[in-house]
């Protein structure tokens, strides 16, 4: 047998809480992992009946960590899975979408300022997704660095049950995506543009559809469809008065940079984005929110 591992259950509970990922953790493994680092010449008996042993102690050590995190007001990393006494699992799983909002609702403007970091089509991908959170599907009308003639994504949805009275009804989406680098004001004759742009592609005459850069089912599912059509424009910054006033004679949404920034926010609370760091507080990772939307990898 060899001589006696000094690691103690209060060293162990620490460095698990401190050094473990945002994934689940299985304590008895995690306890072996960190005995066989300080003893690798250790037999794998020896290391598993110690690890046993400190179990108990560890959960507890952990248990008053975590007690002391919520008291201090602090949002902790992890808690005790109910489903396994052995497991940690990360905190905000225990965290309703309401009680999660208010800690995401102080990041907007860091998120509002992160919207300049995206690329074009960083920022195309990004009005996509806030329509596929909420149950549309699409696509984007380019590949790489294709031109689209004018229109930067499409998808298809259902009205749901919050509005009873067309409940099931689908609907089509045309959409513009315009980033912006400073803070320049989209223009009346941006909104001109598109308004042209999306007769010629619900007109099938688009650039887009010439070049066929959308499936063929989704040219049947949107510019063949007889369903209603909302034509929206979104920008990360803002739009000047005749912008809006050409918008609204057009019956075009727009969607400036503070509204998408709510709407990161209220629908994001799943995202690599929003992470509880080291020190239990949760924070807005700049970096992880611009390589989702910025990467080339599909979506």
């Amino acid at each position: 047998m060899g001589s006696a591992i000094m690691l103690t259950p209060k060293k162990i509970s620490q460095r698990v809480y401190k050094t473990a990922t945002l994934e689940s953790v299985e304590l008895p493994e995690k306890i072996y992992e960190y005995l066989k680092e300080e003893r690798p010449k250790a037999s794998e008996i020896e290391l598993c009946e110690r690890a046993d042993k400190l179990l108990f102690q560890v959960k507890r050590e952990l248990g008053a960590l975590i007690d002391s995190k919520i008291r201090d007001g602090i949002v902790p990393r992890f808690n005790f899975s109910p489903h396994s006494e052995n497991r940690l699992i990360p905190y905000t799983l225990f965290l309703s979408p309401k009680e999660k909002l208010p800690i995401r609702l102080q990041f907007r403007d860091e998120i509002y300022a992160s919207l300049k970091g995206l690329t074009d089509l960083g920022f195309e991908r990004l009005c996509l997704w806030l329509h596929e959170r909420q149950g549309f599907v699409g696509g984007l009308t380019r590949k790489g660095r294709g031109k689209e003639g004018g229109i930067d994504f499409y998808a298809t949805g259902m009205l749901d049950e919050n509005i009873p009275l067309y409940k099931g009804l689908e609907i089509r989406v045309v959409g513009q995506a315009r980033r912006k680098l400073r803070d320049g004001k989209v223009t009346k004759n941006e909104i001109k543009i598109f308004v042209n742009d999306y007769h010629d592609f619900l007109g099938g005459s688009s650039m887009a559809i010439r070049s066929h850069l959308i499936p063929k089912d989704f040219v049947k599912a949107v510019v063949e469809a007889k369903s209603p059509c909302i034509y929206v424009f979104l920008t990360n910054t803002i739009f000047n008065k005749g912008a809006k006033n050409k918008a609204e004679s057009n019956k075009v949404i727009l969607k400036n940079g503070e509204q998408i920034t709510e709407y990161i926010v209220r629908f994001g609370e799943k995202d690599p984005w929003f992470k509880i760091d080291e020190n239990g507080k949760f924070r807005f990772d700049k970096k992880s929110f611009l390589q989702f939307f910025n990467s080339k990898k599909k979506k």
